[in-house]
């Protein structure tokens, strides 16, 4: 029992080189499930179930070369929370009522591949720094081998908040997404398209202005049908420096 709902203490945290950590089941924590803080940890075969806030699934918050790999997360926040470099997080199944995918801070050469999404209610990726809004952050990640089609509700597929105007590039290939609805809910049932976006700049006020996203969509499926045309990107605040490719 690491705390209440919105507390921030770790259940597991792992701040030892090169640990190894297999096989276990997290049931119904009270704090996020598993913290990484050191080089070269590993963590496989790894279940985690949990309904409140802040029981975020695999957060690797600092150190290089992790490898997260044959995951099972179904959790109450977002599921695999980075911060790193050199991560690899392969053949992960998520459901979750917040994120799936979300990047924070400084993120550099991390590869996501073979990630399966069954629920996601506050969008696929979201891109955000919640700490001080006076740092601008850079990022490049690869996310290959993405299946999202089995979620009855997606509101949007990539948000960026509070992360500057420092180049950030994200590479997405081979991703089947639903269409997009456009409504956040956590206890939302089977909804209508509603014009969700693939592509959302949250500029508001008092945050620190985020822009200088490059973002590249290799073989990307939107319901079925392969994205072909930049105009076939739905955006909220396109902003000032930010380039599409669409391969």
């Amino acid at each position: 029992d690491g705390g209440t709902e919105g507390s921030s203490y770790k259940l597991t945290t792992m701040s030892c080189a090169d640990g190894y950590l297999e096989g276990l089941f997290f049931l119904d924590t009270r704090a996020y499930n598993i913290a990484v803080n050191a080089d070269r940890i590993k963590v496989e075969n790894v279940k985690c179930f949990s309904t409140l806030m802040t029981t975020d699934g695999i957060s690797v918050y600092s150190g290089k070369g992790a490898q997260i790999n044959h995951c099972l997360l179904y959790v109450g926040d977002n599921a695999l929370v980075y911060s790193t470099t050199d991560t690899v997080f392969t053949d992960i199944t998520i459901g979750t009522t917040c994120a799936a995918l979300f990047p924070q801070a400084s993120t550099t050469n991390n590869l996501l591949d073979g990630i399966y999404i069954f629920r996601t209610n506050d969008g696929v990726i979201n891109n955000t720094y919640n700490g001080d809004q006076s740092k601008e952050r850079v990022h490049s990640n690869i996310i290959r081998n993405l299946d999202c089609m089995d979620c009855i509700n997606i509101p949007h597929f990539f948000k960026g908040i509070k992360m500057g105007v420092l180049e950030k590039t994200f590479t997405f290939e081979n991703v089947s997404i639903p269409r997009l609805s456009g409504v956040t809910d956590p206890h939302i049932g089977l909804v209508e398209d509603r014009g969700g976006k693939l592509f959302i700049l949250d500029n508001g006020d008092g945050m620190i202005y985020t822009d200088n996203y490059t973002l590249r969509f290799v073989n990307f499926y939107i319901d079925g049908e392969l994205l072909e045309d930049i105009e076939d990107v739905s955006f909220t605040d396109r902003g000032k420096e930010n380039e599409i490719i669409i391969e």
